[in-house]
């Protein structure tokens, strides 16, 4: 069993480490449309990938260059693309810069059905909290 996927693309690495409770994708360097999609595709298509829990998304040691509703629109239909059909787990997005937070924003309102199971915060006890619901 695989511990963890790097990926690289451009300026951003992202480690995706399996956890007991949810799994965590850790976001480090400098996030852009590209970036961001380049690195979940990597991911998210690694063959050692399981979708099997609520998942965290921490951006907190990256910063935006080059990020745009366009491409947080894109993002958000591949991501419903990619788990069409998956369970309902929750995916909660630690984004402390004010920029990228505001689009993740618009990247939620466009996962389509799942959005309702996305959740966007600035601090990553709120969106721990949030993600485990009851189980915390």
């Amino acid at each position: 069993m695989t511990d963890r996927i790097e990926a690289t693309a451009g300026g951003l690495r992202v480690c995706w480490v399996p956890g007991e409770a949810f799994n965590r994708f850790e976001f480090e360097g400098t996030a852009s449309d590209e970036t961001i999609e380049g690195c979940l595709r990597a991911v998210w298509r690694h063959p050692a990938y399981r979708y099997d829990r609520h998942e965290l998304y921490d951006f907190s040691a990256t910063r935006a260059e080059g990020v745009s509703a366009d491409g947080m629109r894109a993002l958000g239909s591949l991501n419903a693309s990619e788990f069409d059909g998956a369970p309902d787990y929750r995916s909660a997005l630690v984004v402390p810069e004010v920029v990228l937070f505001g689009y993740s924003r618009v990247f939620r309102a466009y996962t389509g059905e799942r959005g309702e199971n996305v959740g966007v915060f600035a601090d990553r006890d709120a969106a721990v909290t949030w993600l485990l619901g009851d189980e915390a």
